[in-house]
């Protein structure tokens, strides 16, 4: 797919970035990726990132590595916000027969993690179900993507956590 007017994968531009660094990773350093997802509205774009991400730079970082699930977005009705009708913030209505964009990146994002996740030294945050409810924990009204100084402060601990767990 085509990810932007020069054509590049997103993923591929950091390995590239590793690979031709002066100074690149060491096995004491650490990768901290995820709350990825927001601004893919193309699934198959985001199947693709996900799957290079964690192929191509995760699986090569020689440290350890925390990796932090899709997070939510809570536009009032999908949770996307190119399909809301207005831009609110409100319960996603989840239904089962027809799963919104923001569930399916999620279910994207888990599969390719548990698929191709080879690195040993990995804690996998799963943090999308717990931020689901959460659709008033915004930082304004009206923004549905940006969450609350104080809940940035409790992912940071729970990444914090996992990375101490693997160390």
């Amino acid at each position: 797919p085509n990810w932007n007017i020069h054509g590049d994968d997103p993923a591929a531009l950091l390995e590239s970035f590793w690979s031709n660094s002066p100074t690149p990773p060491r096995p004491d350093d650490i990768l901290i990726a995820g709350l990825m997802g927001n601004h893919f509205s193309n699934l198959d774009q985001w199947d693709m990132f996900t799957k290079n991400l964690i192929q191509k730079v995760v699986n090569h970082f020689p440290g350890r590595v925390a990796l932090i699930s899709a997070s939510p977005q809570h536009f009032a009705r999908t949770g996307a916000y190119d399909s809301a009708l207005k831009k609110e913030c409100g319960p996603i209505d989840f239904d089962v027969s027809k799963l919104a964009l923001v569930e399916m990146r999620s279910v994207i994002w888990n599969y390719n993690v548990h698929k191709y996740l080879m690195h040993k030294q990995t804690a996998v945050i799963d943090v999308f179900r717990v931020l689901s409810p959460l659709w008033m924990c915004h930082r304004i009204a009206g923004d549905c993507t940006h969450w609350n100084d104080a809940l940035y402060t409790w992912l940071s601990s729970m990444t914090l956590e996992g990375l101490l767990r693997i160390s």
